[in-house]
C-alpha cells in the first residue's frame, strides 16, 4: 500500500489537485459517503494496479493505492482501501 500525503498552502491549491487526480484517472467514482471534503475511487485489480482512493481534506489531498500483480487477489479491495482512508481521515 503507498499512502502519500499533499498539504497545500490553500485549500484552492487543493481543490485543484483532486481536480488534476480526476482528469488523470479516468473512471474515477465519487464516494457515496465521502471521505473529507470531497473524495473519490477507482478499483482496477489488474496489470499491476489494484485500488486508488484519493480525498480532499482542507488544505491536505491523500491518495491510498495498493499495488499487485495481475491474477493475484488483493491485500485489501476497494472497501478495505476506503476504511483505510477514513483511518487517515480521521488523524489530518
Amino acid at each position: 500500500m503507498t499512502l502519500t500525503t499533499i498539504q497545500f498552502d490553500s485549500q484552492d491549491e487543493a481543490v485543484k489537485q483532486m481536480a488534476l487526480l480526476a482528469s488523470e484517472a479516468p473512471g474515477l467514482q465519487d464516494i457515496a459517503d465521502t471521505i473529507g471534503d470531497e473524495s473519490g475511487s477507482l478499483e482496477v485489480n489488474q496489470d499491476g494496479f489494484g485500488s486508488l482512493v484519493v480525498f480532499k481534506k482542507g488544505v491536505w489531498v491523500i491518495q491510498l493505492h495498493i499495488a499487485q500483480p495481475s491474477g493475484v487477489t488483493p491485500l485489501l479491495d476497494l472497501t478495505g482501501v476506503e476504511a483505510a482512508a477514513r483511518l487517515v481521515a480521521d488523524r489530518v
